[in-house]
């Protein structure tokens, strides 16, 4: 027999044995090799050793849908069927958690699978669980352990989506598995992104036939269906440091509350199954050593069920553990064994391995099966010494000894700021408090990486690392984390794998997966300090001075632009025909000083309906306008509130273009950011009417690939007075484009997602809304670095001279630092009465970078102010 057809058969009869299938397959192609025509019958593998014989009044989910598994993608209303079904028949056996909803509406749930005494027991097991998490009970003895099953995050991969429901079937209906589920809690979470899966899975539906070549046309998946992202086009495998999106918040505040023992997130698809252990890099905070050590376990029992089948598989490759943002390195530093399965069949039908052998959808659900159900086994046969070291994991975190030598975190800025970063971490389950009185302190501070004596203001944040998820706030705040010396040492050597200058086959590849850098102190641009100790300071409750001013008649209207808040209540003046304008020097009123950027209204120029308006907008944005009673300078200055500095503001008509359908541009993050993060109204424009919608809009935000730059009816669009704000799309600069901006000479290998030091030009009413002197961090990837113009424009570079111009991720050293240094970030270029805003690297990406929010929102309403 073919190992293809057994590999094939093998995986149906782990569904469970039915015998032929009432409901045929979907014929396929006739390209498809004949043996994988239908479904063999089971009876033919009954020597396979199974978690049956199964429980007949427990009603399996292929006859509950009407059809096999892997025939079709199931929806989520199928999938839904499938599980109410399985716990009305098995109640003692099964739990149904709802734990919110996904952005579109769909119930989010995840279902406890034990046995039936467990059940019965849950919130007992899991109060337990937690007294231990937090050191209020040291014996572990009685705990099951926990394993967490999370299947499909990205819904184009849908084998885990199909095979949650045979893993299901397969706890609370196969005799087999009573013994393991004495010992163990399963909690299965059987579609993460039900959003993404739904768009894939009606769209796929609708044109699939089962051929298995890649030509076929349901392999072409429109770029507006997009299933692997959720409804606002997030990749919420790479979301859990911003912690944006509500189906990540919402898993999270779950998780935090049951503390698995293991986690494994189930995806699809590879040339051969994957699972742990991983690669290099692995984060140096989720102890190492612990980690190998259990994925080794854990995979070496996975790959002797996959041995026994004569499936591949490949360890040790590809998917590291190094960016928190994965679900499996973010659980592994809440305790964890986190990890993730890329399974070989599963978005398609059918699809041919590069060999010519066919792997189908059924197959790649079989073997998520397979793994899953391994996991269940040997959670149960190490269940005291996985759950003890978990145990010790949790309370080296409690000690602050997983944290070394960083062990406290103090953060200096605006109640706001600090609020919001506070937020922040509360979303990750990390502690933080404030100081309730002056302090001073010897510490290293994050921008100058020296030490520092600090006085430090009463309401400074303060994080230790002597906490539950101590580990985690250690990962997500500190400036930088190690990587193995094994390592560095294997990518400072690629390059010299190859002649200099050979590009075939040249040197090998780096193995960087994804960002390196994220240090939260760097992306919302405070200022901070980190020490090694934890001094006895005292804590009380932040100090706030956000109480709206109670407003009454005047000839002028301020306010100060300190916080995005600001212009966001700016916005909202403008869009409710309030006339607003802005100064773009520093002046003086009465007795006040007023920096540049100060917006002032007027109201004689208003409607007499304006204070309403105002004391409207300043409750529900949380600012503070103040009243000028004279726009005389009494100190003597130069300029006043009516000088020629003092710029009118445009009512803002903004239209984001999403590209041409069925494609999308990669318009999901300023989409989200205007709708959640912001409350601002855009339209999503279709790029091949744009020469339509022109006339309708004032700014236009044109994120990477919306494919309008060489439009000649943008070009005069913008040269009529139009603002476009292009975020990470180079096609905007260059030769016969929008502007010319000049590639720097230096070469360097190319830069994975790392963060150094940038100036802004106090000159550029663009900068507007940061002190003086404020520290800034700025992304950066790839190896294509722009120079700024002779003739100017730039608002936002790369420091050229500085002892720390980088900051953290990985850096080539002198090489990057020649390439990048100087180089443009954010460049502003008059075209015709309008402007062109270009960011080299969208500030809104992944919303991982809220310090960058003012420049965006200058971009878009300051733009027209000159």
């Amino acid at each position: 027999m073919p190992v293809m057809l057994a590999s094939f058969s093998c995986s149906l009869l782990l569904f469970g044995s039915l015998g032929t299938p009432s409901v045929p397959v979907r014929t396929l192609s006739p390209l498809v090799s004949a043996p994988l025509r239908g479904l063999a019958p089971a009876q033919d593998f009954e020597e396979l050793d199974l978690w049956g014989p199964f429980d007949k009044s427990i009603p399996h989910p292929e006859k509950v849908l009407g059809y096999s598994i892997g025939s079709r993608i199931t929806t989520y209303r199928d999938q839904e069927r499938v599980f109410n079904e399985l716990e009305q028949a098995a109640k003692t056996k099964i739990k149904r958690i709802d734990y919110g909803n996904s952005t579109l509406g769909l119930p989010l749930r995840v279902f406890a699978i034990s046995s039936p005494k467990n059940i019965a027991n849950l919130e007992a097991i899991r109060k337990a669980n937690e007294d231990v998490a937090l050191g209020k009970k040291a014996d572990t003895g009685s705990l099951p352990t926990i394993v967490w099953i999370n299947e499909c995050i990205h819904g184009n991969e849908p084998a885990s989506f199909e095979s949650a429901m045979m893993f299901a079937y397969n706890l609370v209906a196969g005799s087999k598995a009573a013994k393991s589920l004495d010992d163990v809690v399963v909690i299965l979470n059987p579609a993460y992104n039900p959003d993404g899966h739904e768009r894939f899975a009606v769209y796929y539906n609708s044109v699939a036939r089962g051929s298995a070549q890649s030509y076929s046309y349901e392999f072409a998946e429109p770029g507006a269906v997009a299933g692997r992202f959720n409804h606002y086009r997030f990749d919420m495998n790479r979301d859990r440091v911003s912690l944006t999106q509500a189906e990540t918040r919402q898993e999270v505040k779950l998780f935090q509350t049951w503390r698995p023992h293991i986690y494994a997130d189930q995806h699809g698809q590879v040339e051969n199954y994957f699972f742990p252990p991983n690669p290099m890099a692995i984060n140096a905070n989720v102890d190492r050593d612990r980690l190998n050590k259990w994925t080794d376990i854990l995979g070496r029992d996975a790959a002797k069920e996959f041995d026994k089948l004569g499936w591949s598989y490949f360890v040790r490759t590809d998917f590291d553990l190094y960016y928190p943002g994965y679900l499996d390195s973010f659980t592994s530093l809440c305790g964890a064994i986190g990890m993730t399965h890329e399974t070989d069949g599963g978005k398609w039908l059918h699809k041919l391995r590069s060999d010519g052998s066919d792997v189908s959808l059924r197959e790649g659900a079989s073997k998520h099966l397979v793994t899953a159900l391994a996991l269940v086994t040997s959670g149960a046969e190490n269940r005291r010494e996985l759950v003890a070291s978990w145990a010790t994991y949790k309370k080296q975190n409690r000690t602050g000894e997983i944290a070394g030598k960083f062990q406290r975190v103090a953060l200096s800025g605006s109640y706001k700021e600090l609020q919001r970063f506070q937020n922040h971490l509360a979303l990750a389950g990390i502690e933080s408090k404030w100081t309730s009185e002056k302090v001073k302190a010897s510490m290293t501070g994050f921008w100058s990486g020296k030490a520092e004596e600090v006085e430090l203001p009463a309401g400074t944040l303060v994080v230790d690392m002597n906490q539950e998820n101590g580990a985690l706030a250690k990962s997500l705040l500190e400036p930088g984390s190690d990587f193995e010396p094994e390592f560095v040492k294997n990518q400072l050597g690629k390059k010299s794998t190859a002649p200099e200058g050979e590009n075939y086959p040249g040197p090998d590849s780096t193995e960087f997966y994804d960002l390196t850098a994220w240090s939260l102190p760097y992306t919302y641009g405070l200022k901070a300090w980190h020490s090694d100790s934890r001094p006895d300071w005292k804590f009380g409750e932040p100090v706030q001075n956000l109480k709206a001013s109670v407003l009454g008649k005047a000839p002028i209207y301020i306010l100060r632009y300190t916080d995005e808040d600001d212009m966001l209540a700016i916005h909202d003046l403008l869009a409710k025909d309030v006339r607003v304008s802005v100064t773009t020097k520093d002046f003086e009123a009465g007795k006040g000083s007023y920096s540049r950027g100060t917006f002032i209204i007027f109201a004689s120029r208003n409607e007499e309906d304006l204070l309403k308006k105002l004391e409207a907008v300043q409750a529900s944005r949380k600012v503070k306008f103040e009243t000028l009673g004279t726009s005389y300078p009494d100190g003597g200055g130069r300029f006043g509130p009516g000088n020629y500095n003092t710029v009118a503001l445009q009512k803002p008509k903004i239209g984001v273009v999403f590209g041409s359908a069925p494609n999308l541009s990669a318009a999901g993050y300023a989409w989200y950011a205007f709708e959640k993060r912001f409350n601002i109204p855009f339209v999503a424009i279709n790029s091949a009417q744009i020469s339509r919608a022109l006339a309708d809009f004032n700014i236009l935000v044109v994120p990477s690939g919306s494919g309008i730059a060489g439009n000649s009816k943008v070009k005069e669009w913008v040269s009529n007075g139009g603002t476009l704000v292009a975020v990470g799309d180079s096609s905007v600069i260059g030769s016969g484009a929008l502007f010319n901006l000049d590639e720097g000479k230096d070469e360097t290998r190319s830069l994975p997602g790392s963060l150094f030091r940038a100036v802004l030009e106090p000159r550029s009413l663009l900068t507007a809304g940061y002190a003086n002197g404020a520290e800034i961090a700025v992304p950066v990837e790839g190896t294509s670095f722009y120079q700024p113009k002779k003739s100017g424009g730039t608002v936002v570079k790369i420091v050229a001279e500085a002892e720390r111009t980088y900051l953290s991720g990985w850096s080539w050293g002198e090489e990057s630092l020649k390439a990048v240094k100087n180089s443009v970030f954010m460049h502003d270029e008059p075209v015709g009465q309008g402007h062109v805003v270009w960011f080299a690297y969208d500030p809104m990406d992944r919303g991982l970078w809220p310090g960058l929010g003012k420049l965006f929102l200058n971009s878009l309403f300051l733009s027209s102010a000159r």
